[in-house]
């Protein structure tokens, strides 16, 4: 991990403190892992995010995505083929749908 990488990581760690309690509500309601705490989910979401991090460079395309635990990394960028320190942006969630609209 770059210290690009590592800089963008810590924010979503960051983001992830502010909505843990979110999070575990979540899981509390539909059963799926309730007893996860707030290292839990920061292990999952480093996992997903080093695995979208390795994947940029053996797939083409230009959304990479990782998921597992209701977590999913979205890496995106302009250029189907991996180049070294390109320009990307992460987008990462939690939810045990395909799609969510946030309301």
């Amino acid at each position: 991990m770059t210290k690009k990488d590592d800089k963008i990581f810590r924010k979503i760690i960051n983001d992830l403190s502010e909505e843990i309690g979110r999070i575990q509500a979540i899981r509390g309601a539909v059963g799926i892992n309730p007893q996860y705490n707030f290292n839990d989910e920061c292990r999952i979401i480093e996992y997903i995010f080093n695995n979208a991090l390795n994947l940029r460079t053996r797939c083409d395309g230009t959304v990479i995505s990782s998921s597992t635990q209701g977590w999913t990394v979205n890496y995106i960028r302009q250029h189907k083929k991996y180049k070294k320190d390109e320009e990307y942006s992460i987008n990462i969630y939690f939810s045990f749908v395909e799609t969510d609209t946030y309301d």
